[in-house]
């Protein structure tokens, strides 16, 4: 007698396929929201890079838009966003830091909004002690105050861009705010028509301020940009 045929019930072949793409499905989803903080840790690593050229994005500071279609505005206000991220968290000595990212929803196509708000803190990498066993689960963990939806996300042709930011953050307002009325970007050196000009002074690596050392930095990637 020659051996029966054993069959896949037709349910469980339906069954698996559904579990497979449920689970294919799943994984895609997840990788397109982890590529919003892709696109936020590039945004950073250019920042760090003391990169602060476009693509400029809006700028509300509690319902106030700051004023970006000036030119040479765009990358004034991401230089002063940047400084005032790194006032906020105590790293304008330059110290290392580790950015944190927080999305404050799942995006799931057809059912949400294509926009996204996204929470950030910058984290001293010292503070990233492995030692003070802060990692274990029954251990009280410090509080980490992160910029509540600082950075809007959104879609766009397919891909995902910062679309706002949004300052609710007191204290991060009060920093913005003054560096936005204080700042002179024409300290040291200043464009007049098709040429720069540079001030008359002295720099003093040792009495500049980190915020001078880091204003100087940005006026003179722009005459090396105008230079190119």
């Amino acid at each position: 007698m020659g051996k029966s045929k054993r069959t896949i019930p037709l349910s469980l072949t339906f069954s698996l396929i559904v579990v497979f793409l449920t689970i294919f499905a799943g994984a895609s989803l997840m990788g397109e929201n982890h590529r919003i903080n892709e696109v936020l840790s590039e945004r950073f690593k250019r920042f760090k890079a003391e990169d602060f050229s476009a693509p400029c994005f809006p700028i509300a500071v509690d319902s106030h838009l700051v004023n970006i279609d000036e030119p040479g505005t765009c990358n004034n206000q991401n230089f002063l966003l940047y400084i005032s991220l790194l006032k906020r968290f105590d790293l304008m000595d330059g110290s290392a830091y580790t950015l944190k990212i927080k999305r404050n929803s799942f995006w799931i196509p057809f059912l949400f909004s294509d926009e996204v708000g996204v929470s950030i803190r910058l984290q001293k990498e010292d503070e990233n002690n492995w030692f003070s066993f802060d990692w274990l689960p029954f251990v009280e963990k410090p509080e980490e105050h992160y910029i509540d939806g600082l950075f809007v996300m959104g879609r766009d042709h397919w891909k995902w861009t910062i679309n706002d930011v949004v300052i609710n953050d007191a204290k991060l307002q009060q920093i913005f705010t003054e560096y936005e009325q204080t700042v002179d970007f024409n300290k040291y050196i200043e464009k007049v028509g098709s040429r720069y000009e540079f001030k008359n002074g002295v720099v003093d690596s040792e009495s500049a301020s980190d915020f001078d050392k880091r204003l100087l930095r940005f006026n003179l990637q722009k005459v090396t940009e105008f230079l190119k």
